[in-house]
């Protein structure tokens, strides 16, 4: 796998199945739904990952004011899990979090039993559970991570 990283625009067509594929796996799992659309894409800032030229994850940083990031949007092609796709994303989201002067990261996941493996990276890569943030509220089909940048590798 030859794994490169870039910011990406959510109009881009050659993303278009990894964002459909995110969108449907969320749509069906997530009673709560708060998986932004293309619209909600363009309103902050994409990241996608790249085997070889051919997209196979997505993963966006959202800028909530006062030093505070948001992870948005972290999806793996099925094909590709399991390869470092998501530890690269999560590490360019965390790079431009910290060249925006971010001090913590924030971000929502599902409780569902598919979200496990998800629950699972977070936590490995530093995030602590916390209450909700920003404008979420208490939700059984919601779990909430936190994460001080400089606590992060």
């Amino acid at each position: 796998m030859s794994l490169t990283v870039r910011r990406a625009d959510p109009d881009d067509p050659a993303l278009a199945p990894v964002i459909d594929a995110h969108l449907a796996h969320c749509g069906d799992l997530c009673p709560s739904n708060h998986v932004l659309g293309r619209a909600g894409l363009k309103a902050i800032t994409l990241f996608a990952a790249y085997d070889d030229g051919a997209p196979v994850g997505i993963g966006a940083l959202k800028n909530l004011g006062a030093g505070h990031g948001e992870v948005k949007s972290m999806h793996t092609a099925k094909a590709a899990r399991g390869k470092g796709v998501a530890r690269a994303l999560l590490a360019a989201i965390i790079a431009d979090a910290k060249a925006e002067d971010m001090t913590r990261l924030s971000l929502e996941t599902g409780t569902d039993p598919d979200f496990a493996a998800a629950r699972a990276f977070y936590e490995e890569a530093g995030f602590d559970r916390c209450p909700p943030f920003a404008t979420y509220k208490n939700d059984p089909a919601s779990v909430f991570y936190t994460c001080a940048l400089a606590a992060t590798a």
